[in-house]
This record gives C-alpha cells, sequence and structure tokens, in this order.
C-alpha cells in the first residue's frame, strides 16, 4: 500500500475525441522548448464506491476501484487544500482482488464501520505525457464517457500533476495554461471525476 500528496490542475470541456487536443499539445509542449521524456495510454474504467447516504461524497472524498483489465488498484481520496486551481489531496493506494477488500481498506484508512456500494462508474481512455520545465510533471489527457444504458455524456480532461509534490505556488506553467484555456477552449476546474460523474448521474435518474 502507497500513499502520496497529489497536487494537479485540472481543465475540462465538452467532446468525445481527444486526438486533435493530443496533437496540439505536444506541437506546443516542442514548439516552446518543453522536454518531453514520455508518453503512454492506457483504458480504464472506475468504480466509484460510497455510503447509501454519501458520505465520502459530501467531504470531498473518493473511493474508487480502477479496472485495467488485468488487474485492479483501489484508491482513496482525502482533500487537502484547494489554492489558486491547484488541487491538492492525499492519495492511498493498494492492489485489489474483490470488494471485501475495498471495504476493509476504506476502514482502515478513513472511516472504521462504514458500508459501501457502488455508486457510479466511469470509462477513460487516458494519454500520459511526461514532460520537463525544470521540474517533472505529468500531463494526462483523458476521454471520459458516462453511461446509464439509454443516455451518455462525453468529456475530456486535462490534468497537470507535479511528479515531485511541487508546492502549489510553484508550478511556473502560465503560458502552458493559458493555451489550455484560450486556444483549446478547455475550462478550469476543481471538481472530481467522481463528483461529476454522480452529479451526472444524479440528474438522469431524476
Amino acid at each position: 500500500m502507497g500513499g502520496h500528496v497529489e497536487n494537479e490542475m485540472k481543465f475540462t470541456r465538452q467532446s468525445s475525441d481527444s486526438s486533435c487536443v493530443l496533437t496540439r499539445v505536444l506541437e506546443f509542449l516542442v514548439y516552446n522548448d518543453y522536454s518531453v521524456t514520455k508518453q503512454s495510454e492506457k483504458v480504464y474504467e472506475d468504480h466509484y464506491y460510497d455510503t447509501p447516504d454519501l458520505i465520502l461524497f459530501k467531504n470531498d472524498c473518493s473511493a474508487r476501484v480502477r479496472d485495467h483489465g488485468n488487474n485492479k488498484k483501489m484508491t482513496i481520496k482525502i482533500p487537502i487544500t484547494k489554492e489558486n486551481g491547484i488541487v491538492s489531496r492525499k492519495e492511498i493506494e493498494s492492489v485489489c482482488d474483490d470488494y471485501n477488500e475495498l471495504q476493509s481498506f476504506v476502514s482502515s484508512n478513513y472511516e472504521d464501520g462504514i458500508v459501501l456500494k457502488e455508486v457510479v462508474s466511469l470509462k477513460t481512455a487516458r494519454n500520459n505525457i511526461f514532460f520537463k520545465a525544470g521540474r517533472e510533471f505529468t500531463l494526462s489527457i483523458d476521454d471520459c464517457k458516462l453511461s446509464d444504458g439509454n443516455r451518455e455524456e462525453n468529456f475530456i480532461e486535462i490534468e497537470i500533476e507535479s511528479i515531485d509534490n511541487l508546492r502549489i505556488d510553484e508550478f511556473g506553467l502560465e503560458g502552458l495554461t493559458f493555451f489550455i484555456t484560450k486556444e483549446l477552449g478547455f475550462n478550469p476546474t476543481d471538481e472530481s471525476k467522481y463528483s461529476r460523474a454522480l452529479r451526472w448521474k444524479l440528474s438522469v435518474s431524476g
């Protein structure tokens, strides 16, 4: 089991195809002399769990199982701060084989005695770009899909995360964030994917 502090900036827009976004972000990074060190792709489905009265959601926390097909990982996220568009959260992770492991994991790391059930799931195709701008960062472009069988919603999120737990006031990526918002048309957000997915589900079912 491992834990760390996640410091990230997030941006979102409605869309169902991130291929042009990936191309333009890479062009921007290369043109502006950012050092791109690595790229990767992955597809997975996140299953979010909460109590019947949504205790985790109400406290801006989340408990999820990420299913990659051949392996699963459970994660708890607990908020620390939200400042200047950068969200800091404590993130605790471990491998997962079944629901009972998640239940025990959350009881040990969040609150003992709470009973969880799955409340919503989210499919994601992620492109990761690792780059250096003085420090090391990961830029993730996520194609996200919510579906209840009859209705669906697609959106893209861009997440920029400090790999070395950089302090909030030290990101220094104003040119990149300006490009993402003004040229690509993304909006800054500090809402978690769990919160967005749950709001969507409640609006559909309501």
